[in-house]
């Protein structure tokens, strides 16, 4: 079976694809064809580099917030959080 992938090969030597990221096999025999067209989306790895960039801060943003601790007040809220919602719930009818 042959399988053919389309896209270029950046500065550091590494296949860059155009389109949807594939995963390529590894340790399969290749042929490969380098044409004298240049690339026509150069933007291409700061597309991905943004992305890069957007799920670093989104990780970052939920590390900060996982390392925040309650204060003694937000512990005092959280306690009596649950007897001032359940108020009215415990009676009980007899019918």
């Amino acid at each position: 079976m042959i399988q053919t992938y389309q896209g270029y090969f950046g500065e550091d030597g590494r296949f860059v694809p155009e389109g949807i990221v594939m995963k390529i096999p590894v340790g399969r025999r290749a042929i490969v064809n380098i044409f004298d067209d240049e690339v026509v989306e150069p933007d291409t790895i700061s597309t991905h580099q943004k992305k890069l960039d957007d799920i670093n801060k989104i990780l970052a943003d939920a590390l900060q917030v996982e390392n925040s601790s309650l204060t003694d007040a937000d512990w005092d809220a959280m306690t009596t959080l649950r007897s001032q919602a359940n108020v009215g719930l415990a009676r009980k009818i007899d019918l």
